[in-house]
């Protein structure tokens, strides 16, 4: 996936200009409206597969089955193809919330992850590299302050690193 790059001054501090990488949200909109698809076709194609599931006594989620099944027969098929459409953007959703971000400045870095947050001061950082497709901080003791897979180019993360006076490798 591409990546999307701004930068902007940062008003903390007096602390100068920050890179921000993420995926494009026009990647995200793709992810959302993919899973989005595959839940109304999934929707669509149901009750054959219902059917076909009928006849078999080793699948599991007879429950779950037999509700689509009522569902589908009191209602409507169509209901299957919303039900699919609201799972797919909630799943697409789900995926797209959980993507990563860095922010890099002279004076810290920032991981955002979902809803995880880590800050790191340059300070703590002596160097910052990837191994095997994982960004790595270290510390003075070269001991690892995080190792994450981020969702980002890896020679961008680099570049922007560099471009803000941090060590790397």
């Amino acid at each position: 996936m591409a990546d999307h790059e701004s930068s902007r001054p940062s008003s903390e501090h007096g602390a100068s200009e920050r890179t921000v990488l993420e995926v494009k949200p026009a990647h995200q909109a793709v992810i959302v409206i993919g899973l989005t698809v595959v839940g109304i076709a999934l929707g669509v194609v149901a009750p054959f597969l219902m059917q076909w599931a009928d006849g078999q006594d080793w699948l599991p989620f007879e429950g779950p089955r037999r509700l689509l099944e009522k569902l589908s027969s009191t209602v409507g098929s169509w209901i299957l193809i919303a039900i699919g459409a609201v799972a797919g953007v909630l799943a697409g959703l789900g995926i797209a919330g959980e993507l990563s971000k860095i922010s890099i400045s002279a004076d810290e870095v920032i991981i955002i992850k979902g809803s995880k947050k880590k800050r790191f001061s340059r300070a703590q950082v002596t160097r910052a590299m990837y191994d095997d497709r994982h960004l790595v901080l270290r510390d003075d003791r070269d001991a690892d302050l995080i190792r994450e897979d981020l969702d980002v180019a890896k020679d961008d993360v680099l570049t922007a690193f560099r471009r803000h006076g941090w060590p790397t490798e």
